[in-house]
């Protein structure tokens, strides 16, 4: 793995931690979730300049992890995406408590099976949980 020099380390910790500041100014300002959502969502989208993106969050009270705010994301798969926390990844990545990151997925037999990469415009999926 290809060394990253100092200046390029401080650039990145700036951009996370503008990232974080940004955050925590919108979740300290409402107590309104959608706005939160929202906020973090655009946060992150533009910090990893993205088109398409999703939160998702776990449903308890029926067992489904469902997007609750998107990016570049038709309306329809907003208001349709549900996965059951018993699928695998789901409890992978729930479970491990680390991040899933796929590069494409195409390649991702498990990952084609529940998100169509031609319907979604789908290359790649970060899913990281958050406690």
């Amino acid at each position: 793995m290809a060394e990253i020099s100092e200046k390029e380390y401080q650039d990145k910790r700036f951009v996370e931690t503008d990232i974080l500041i940004k955050i925590a100014k919108v979740a300290s300002s409402t107590l309104e979730l959608r706005e939160i959502l929202d906020t973090i969502l655009e946060v992150i989208a533009d910090s990893l300049n993205k088109d398409l993106c999703s939160i998702c969050l776990l449903k308890p009270e029926n067992k489904f992890l469902c997007i609750e705010a998107a990016k570049g994301a038709s309306k329809e798969t907003v208001n349709v995406f549900c996965i059951k926390d018993e699928d695998e990844i789901i409890k992978k990545v729930f479970k491990e408590m680390q991040p899933l990151i796929v590069e494409d997925i195409n390649n991702d037999p498990e990952i084609k099976r529940i998100i169509n990469p031609e319907s979604s415009h789908m290359l790649s999926l970060l899913a990281i949980p958050i406690v």
